[in-house]
């Protein structure tokens, strides 16, 4: 005879979020962080809903709209700017309908060219002053 048992999964409740503070937090971080990139573009990019749970959805304004870059700007620029901010939850956008291969791609790229290798100089050259700094180097 087998005893069977049955536990009783109580649901942890997470109080809802202050989504007026998080839509300022938020909004804050896209103006300091990518408002001029946009902006030199014609484009913007907005808070547009946030739930109780943190849940964002973010509106792209201007020639955002209608630029066929937007998915890989928010996935390289918009949404690394805002994840590291408390009570953030899911990020969404109509604007970034794409692969799940083409995310990792964007993701890695744009993560490279944030964080470089650092490069050696391969060659040093003597220069017609004397010089002898590294190639790219300036001194």
């Amino acid at each position: 005879m087998t005893l069977a048992t049955t536990e009783a999964v109580t649901a942890v409740s997470t109080p809802p979020v202050d989504t007026d503070a998080l839509r300022l937090e938020v909004q804050r971080t896209l103006d300091d962080s990518v408002a001029r990139f946009l902006d030199s573009h014609g484009g913007a990019v907005r808070v547009g809903r946030i739930a109780a749970n943190g849940d964002i959805h973010l509106e792209f304004l201007g020639a955002c709209e209608s630029c066929p870059a937007a998915a890989a700007t928010f996935y390289s620029r918009v949404l690394p700017a805002i994840r590291g901010i408390p009570d953030v939850g899911t990020v969404t956008t109509s604007k970034a309908n794409i692969s799940k291969a083409a995310i990792d791609r964007l993701t890695n790229l744009s993560s490279r060219v944030a964080h470089p290798p650092s490069r050696r100089p391969t060659s040093t050259r003597a220069h017609p002053t004397g010089c002898t700094a590294h190639e790219g180097e300036i001194k």
